[in-house]
């Protein structure tokens, strides 16, 4: 039973997440969490896709994942985004590149939503140039 009186199954005690709402499953563990190898452990003991890191976009509910002790200087800048897509992947506004395929396709996949936006501009210029 969590403080705020909430109760949860014993497996979400312990594990990382902060499931009760006000942290009390995850107070009085004795081992620190290990999250898996392509996973990176937040400040706060969540765990996020390693992949995530160092992007600019915080995914740790702490921003852990974009601070300066991990990704050095102030935290992420957009130089140290990767800044070459292919040919065949769209840049997102926030330095990610993804399938060009996913442009407009009615489904954010950017995680900054940019590659849903201008999209009328973009279906008539794709329709012009075939």
């Amino acid at each position: 039973m969590c403080a705020n009186r909430k109760c949860l199954a014993a497996a979400h005690v312990c594990d990382g997440d902060d499931d009760c709402g006000d942290g009390s499953d995850e107070l009085k563990c004795t081992s620190p969490l290990t999250c898996g190898p392509n996973h990176l452990r937040c400040n706060n003991s969540e765990c996020v896709p390693l992949m995530w890191s160092c992007d600019g976009d915080p995914d740790c509910a702490d921003s852990s994942d974009e601070g300066p002790e991990r990704c050095g200087g102030d935290g992420v800048h957009l130089s140290n985004r990767r800044a070459n897509c292919t040919g065949e992947e769209f840049h997102c506004a926030n330095g990610e590149c993804v399938r060009l395929s996913w442009k407009c396709d009615g489904d954010p996949d950017c995680k900054d939503k940019s590659d849903e936006s201008d999209c009328r501009e973009f279906l008539f210029s794709s329709f012009r140039n075939h």
